[in-house]
């Protein structure tokens, strides 16, 4: 009898809280969504007028070396994706959807199965890879 009287406050408090738990999970995907569209709106304002991207070759060879050759080799060949009909690297995707590639290195890909880099890379260090990557044709 006293374990029932123990027990129904417990899951009575269980029961209230619910709601704030999908409040407070609901919120963490609004902030997130937020700091991507904040992060892709910067990500716009690195192009010349001509929509050539704006980067530092040296730090994206170094930005490249330290966070992508591991996978996909140094001449980002390593791994191949399968946009079209035919096999691509790195370079060709990144030139062929400069956007998406960006996307794909900051947010990841569970598909493909490419990890994100927005909370391991600086703003700066993956728009460099970016650009970078389009040298790898």
């Amino acid at each position: 009898m006293q374990t029932r009287t123990f027990l129904r406050p417990v899951l009575v408090g269980f029961l209230l809280a619910l709601p704030l738990l999908s409040c407070s999970s609901r919120k963490v995907v609004v902030e997130r969504e937020a700091a991507q569209r904040t992060r892709a709106e910067g990500f716009e304002e690195q192009f010349d007028a001509n929509g050539v991207l704006i980067f530092d070759k040296a730090n994206g060879a170094r930005a490249y070396s330290m966070n992508c050759a591991g996978c996909h080799g140094d001449d980002g060949r390593k791994i191949h994706f399968t946009d079209s009909t035919s096999l691509q690297g790195l370079g060709q995707s990144s030139t062929n959807n400069v956007r998406r590639f960006w996307q794909i290195i900051n947010f990841g890909d569970a598909e493909r199965g490419m990890k994100a880099f927005e909370k391991e890379a600086s703003f700066h260090d993956l728009l460099d890879i970016t650009g970078f990557a389009q040298t790898l044709n």
